[in-house]
């Protein structure tokens, strides 16, 4: 761009200056690490040193509300820690992800947080369409066991307070994990994988992420991946995360604190109490829940394809 006021030099001076900004403009919005399947690697260890110092905190808290080391220890054990420290060292667990991944953003990625997925406007249906999945697909496994004679209801027993901590607990725990692995590793990995290879690799993370859990085996791992393509090919669409963040919160909470099942083998006080009537695990789920059910594989596989036909349909009429 010349000025006819400035001489040879002067304008010569003025291009310079200007290419030098336009290159600082475009470098300082690229990521600070080019290879996004580093960043999300480094982001994995930086979560995993989060679950440290958050399980640190807990340790303190629990002992500062009066508990001894030997309660402490059984308490960790599983089955029967009480729902308001489960859902202290979630919380905990939450805001430190939520801490590192802001953290990430804005220093390695260079972009602003809620581009992770919190845009909300626009995104109200497919919340809505991400609530009642869940909680339809885990009524009809509930009532497809109830005819296939493999539970039946023992009894019903509402308590409100425990129902609604059950309820924050579910937030939570979706809150965290959508937003760690669909919000920031699946997001980088397509970086650099695609869209495809990015959405496989991070179903397989979150996967292994349950690896720990109570009564693992086979099927609920792979129904465990198929759940994260579930609530990744979503997320491969529209690059939001409320859809995935609703359905995980009613999956959860249907499951167990409504239904009764065990939520990825961990066993939470529920509305309703089951009783086993049938020996087939293969479709009950056994002591792992009705994620460990083929049932529960065959709703999965069939949840994909709708999700995915539904929302690539969408963007071709857009």
């Amino acid at each position: 761009m010349s000025n006819k006021f400035l001489n040879e030099d002067d304008q010569q001076l003025l291009d310079d200056t200007k290419a030098v900004y336009d290159q600082y403009a475009v470098e300082k919005d690229e990521p600070k690490i080019e290879a996004g399947w580093i960043r999300a690697a480094l982001y994995f260890i930086a979560t995993i040193l989060g679950s440290i110092v958050s399980g640190t905190l807990l340790i303190g808290i629990v002992l500062a509300m009066g508990y001894s080391m030997d309660d402490l220890a059984s308490l960790m054990g599983g089955g029967d820690t009480p729902i308001h420290i489960f859902l202290i060292a979630q919380t905990l667990t939450m805001i430190l992800t939520l801490l590192v991944t802001w953290l990430f953003m804005k220093y390695i990625n260079r972009r602003p947080f809620v581009e992770i997925g919190f845009q909300w406007k626009g995104y109200q249906a497919d919340a809505a369409i991400g609530f009642f999945l869940g909680v339809a697909l885990i009524s009809i496994g509930f009532g497809a066991l109830i005819l296939l004679g493999q539970i039946g209801i023992e009894n019903i027993t509402l308590d409100p307070v425990k129902l609604l901590m059950a309820f924050l607990l579910m937030v939570v725990v979706s809150v965290n994990e959508e937003v760690m692995v669909r919000g920031y590793i699946q997001k980088n990995l397509t970086d650099s994988f695609g869209k495809w290879w990015g959405l496989i690799v991070a179903s397989i993370i979150f996967s292994i992420l349950h690896g720990m859990n109570p009564n693992i085996t086979a099927i609920p791992l792979i129904n465990i991946m198929l759940a994260g393509l579930l609530l990744g090919i979503y997320y491969m669409h529209c690059n939001n995360l409320w859809f995935p963040i609703m359905l995980h919160l009613t999956w959860n909470f249907c499951q167990g604190p409504i239904y009764g099942f065990e939520v990825s083998g961990m066993d939470l006080n529920a509305l309703i109490t089951q009783k086993m009537l049938g020996d087939n695990v293969l479709l009950s789920g056994g002591e792992f829940g009705f994620e460990g059910s083929l049932l529960a594989t065959g709703l999965i596989i069939l949840s994909i394809l709708g999700v995915h036909f539904y929302y690539q349909r969408k963007e071709e009429l857009a």
